[in-house]
């Protein structure tokens, strides 16, 4: 058996919300989790705030979905590019400067 390490626990306040997430976690590859929390460990460091536990479920669903229509020929660029880049500048900023490395 693999060693196991829990970093995090989620409480889910209602019902509906945990079939939600028990359909989310069945959809998502444990990868694209794994991936999401380094992301946004890196995240914290370099910028400096901290993150809702709710996060790395939410990017490891947008890296999932990204990787499954990256595998069918269907890559595309945000039409809310230009948004993000004023909205979150220095975010931005420290994910294109660790895409390019």
């Amino acid at each position: 058996m693999r060693d196991v390490k829990i970093t995090q626990k989620f409480v889910l306040e209602q019902q509906a919300s945990v079939h939600e997430l028990e359909a989310l976690l069945q959809r998502i590859d444990v990868k694209d989790i794994e991936l999401a929390g380094d992301i946004l460990q890196f995240y914290e460091i370099e910028v400096g705030n901290t993150v809702n536990n709710m996060a790395l479920l939410g990017l490891g669903d947008h890296i999932n979905f990204a990787v499954e229509h990256a595998r069918k020929g269907m890559n595309f660029r945000s039409a809310l590019e230009w948004e993000i880049k004023q909205l979150y500048a220095k975010e931005y900023s420290v994910a294109s400067a660790e895409m390019s490395s």
